[in-house]
């Protein structure tokens, strides 16, 4: 993976947990714009207040009333910021927010969108070191995000374990050096 920016760039947890006001480690959920990351986050959002936990829910154009322990952008350029700090991630199976979770060692949710070549893949290639789910209707992630909330240990002992680097540019280099040589 080509990260944007390399969490050890980043301030401390510490440090950004403040500048961010979190209290505690949220759970983020990226869902981009989707109808399905729509009715996803809608459904998380339901479940969020019988929850205690954080939620901070990223993307689209969402018309949500928020639970009390929901928080909602559209957009942060400071999405980073939030992964580094965060205890887990729920997200679709795009290629980039599945790398950046796993270069940050973060444990991951999936759900990847049905009839996506890209998400199935990206979801199949992870599946034994994330929690995949392929349903996402209300009251399957009535029963799956308990189950996440419960073995996010787990899951952030095998993601650990996996120690994908974000180093990707650096590797195209070095194959483009190779390939000059030749």
């Amino acid at each position: 993976p080509i990260l944007r920016v390399h969490s050890n760039d980043l301030p401390s947890e510490n440090v950004l947990m403040k500048k961010l006001h979190l209290k505690r480690k949220p759970v983020l959920v990226m869902l981009g714009g989707s109808d399905f990351g729509t009715t996803l986050a809608n459904h998380i959002n339901t479940l969020a207040s019988s929850i205690n936990e954080d939620f901070i829910i990223f993307g689209g154009d969402l018309d949500l009333h928020c639970a009390k322990n929901v928080r909602y952008f559209p957009y942060s350029a400071d999405f980073l910021k939030y992964l580094k700090v965060c205890k887990g991630v729920i997200t679709l199976a795009g290629h980039n927010t599945l790398s950046e979770s796993l270069v940050y060692k973060k444990p991951v949710l999936c759900f990847p969108i049905q009839d996506h070549i890209e998400q199935i893949l990206n979801a199949y290639a992870l599946e034994d070191v994330i929690m995949v789910s392929h349903d996402s209707s209300y009251k399957h992630v009535q029963k799956v995000l308990p189950e996440f909330l419960r073995n996010i240990s787990n899951i952030e002992k095998k993601v650990k374990r996996l120690n994908v680097k974000g180093n990707g540019a650096e590797q195209v280099v070095q194959f483009i050096c190779l390939a000059l040589k030749k």
